[in-house]
């Protein structure tokens, strides 16, 4: 952590990062192998970005995933309307709008998103 960013961690995906014992989790991995990864807390402590990159370099192609860190009133729905009842204060909520833009956020583009369990 430095005065100039937010970045409170840096790995290797292939190294760095675990997956699980699946045929899909294996090919992921193998072709990420050489993607590093950053990991950048907001200042308020609500969410992380994770950020890969080919090459830590100024001309390198970065991907951005986020996770949420669930606060007191938060309110979860399925695409239904059906609330999802057992996320509580402070569990993780991963979600993607666009990889390749970070400061694409509206709800309506979301792609992906599950709820990471700590274990």
């Amino acid at each position: 952590q430095s005065e100039e960013g937010r970045v409170i961690g840096v790995g290797n995906i292939n190294n760095d990062w675990t997956s699980d014992a699946t045929c899909f989790a294996y090919v992921f991995t193998f072709f990420i192998r050489d993607r590093i990864t950053t990991v950048q807390r907001s200042p308020d402590g609500k969410w992380y970005s994770l950020v890969t990159m080919s090459d830590p370099g100024p001309e390198s192609s970065c991907k951005y995933v986020f996770i949420y860190v669930v606060q007191e009133g938060d309110a979860f729905e399925t695409p239904d309307g059906k609330a999802i009842d057992h996320v509580k204060p402070g569990d993780l909520v991963r979600l993607t709008w666009n990889e390749d833009n970070p400061y694409e956020t509206d709800s309506s583009k979301l792609g992906y998103m599950y709820f990471p369990r700590r274990v």
